[in-house]
């Protein structure tokens, strides 16, 4: 089996894909209306929001527990694999790699864990190459490295459709909730050195996607190749003219679509959508179109 690789339910990669690839995946918890739940496990993305949507107090979301990660890179072992190589959610924004790195310690030096510095498909697509590099053959130190490449030039933006989930969380104040409601302003944020921050404020949905595309172009020059993703919480129509309008200025070797998962989804709220894109040098492009044109692995479209 050579590499397995290890991820977490806040990559946002469906079950379905995780499969495909046999990639394994440890779910977050995520606790709402007083019922804790193991993400993508016992709750879908789609169930989730609907029960936000729904409810006035403020979901939890927790790491899994090192034991619950070292079983799940033993079963990896178990199945075959000679060595782990463990992609995980932003240590900014979760203790995932805190207990991974507590795991790694459990199980052994056949394990090395990654932390991602990103979130949502910003992980997915680096689980993504990570999967198809490893079923070409290559080792666990250079699947490794070549994700820590990668993850150097993620960017990755996103918006909320409403302010109201980011003063639930205690990112705004209510005073500012209540401004930004009444001029219809939407923040526009980017995932930098694994932490969230704010990019820009805009006036009006209308002009959300292009300052999204404004804040993912600063660092990826229009007619790069790039793995790209489109993420939402419901809301289908942004997210596709998103994607129409990536897919106009850049070579799109690979793309994902999904619904955020609890974890984004419970700050941004539904509604919110974002994309992130990966660019690739010229080497990495054609190893990359070498490994989906032999094996078709993956929805890219």
């Amino acid at each position: 089996m050579g590499v397995a690789v290890v991820t977490d339910s806040t990559c946002d990669l469906t079950p379905a894909f995780l499969r495909q690839l046999g990639i394994y995946m440890v779910p977050l918890m995520v606790t709402i209306e007083g019922a804790t739940y193991r993400d993508q496990l016992d709750i879908t993305s789609e169930r989730y929001l609907e029960m936000l949507a729904n409810t006035r107090s403020m979901p939890k979301t927790a790491a899994p527990s090192p034991g619950v990660l070292a079983s799940s890179y033993r079963q990896a072992l178990a199945d075959g694999a000679s060595e782990v190589v463990a992609i995980h959610l932003s240590a900014q924004l979760s203790a995932t790699v805190r207990a991974a790195i507590t795991a790694q310690a459990l199980v052994g030096e056949a394990v090395e864990v990654i932390d991602s510095a990103s979130a949502s498909l910003g992980i997915g697509l680096l689980v993504w190459w990570a999967a198809l590099s490893a079923r070409s053959g290559a080792s666990g130190e250079e699947v490794a490295a070549e994700v820590r490449s990668l993850l150097e030039r993620v960017e990755l933006g996103f918006s909320p459709l409403t302010l109201e989930y980011l003063a639930r969380g205690g990112r705004i104040g209510g005073g500012a909730r209540w401004v930004g409601t009444l001029l219809d302003m939407k923040p526009v944020l980017k995932c930098e050195h694994g932490s969230i921050q704010t990019y820009k404020k805009v006036r009006g949905g209308r002009q959300v996607v292009p300052a999204i595309m404004q804040s993912l172009r600063a660092k990826v020059p229009p007619g790069s190749s790039v793995l790209a993703g489109v993420m939402h919480a419901n809301n289908v129509d942004e997210a596709h003219r998103l994607e129409e309008a990536m897919r106009s200025i850049w070579v799109i070797e690979g793309m994902l679509s999904s619904v955020c998962g609890p974890v984004l989804a419970t700050h941004g709220g539904p509604g919110a959508f974002g994309g992130v894109v990966v660019p690739l040098n010229s080497d990495e492009t054609l190893r990359w179109r070498r490994w989906t044109n032999s094996s078709k692995e993956g929805p890219s479209k």
